[in-house]
């Protein structure tokens, strides 16, 4: 059986870095690839960490950095299908 695109678009919160660690990272990578496998857009928002932002990219997902403005970090999200939190 074929996969086909579902126009869905995941965003996933989560935060990591050299200060607080990378498990959040860690843990939420395999849920976006599996997503991305079933034909779901998925992009994370991130805390402005490099080693977060470069473990995301790296692993082929777009990345939008939290603005501390945004309550709890998170932009208008209207246009999406679901928001996955994994934080602390």
């Amino acid at each position: 059986m074929g996969k086909s695109k579902t126009n869905k678009e995941i965003i996933i919160r989560t935060e990591g870095g050299s200060e607080i660690g990378m498990g959040h990272i860690m843990r939420s990578l395999p849920i976006a690839h599996v997503l991305r496998e079933r034909g779901m857009s998925v992009s994370f928002i991130l805390n402005n960490d490099s080693a977060a932002i470069d473990a995301v990219t790296s692993a082929g997902f777009p990345v939008n950095i939290c603005s501390p403005e945004q309550p709890g970090g998170v932009p208008d999200i209207k246009s999406c299908s679901a928001v996955i939190f994994d934080t602390k």
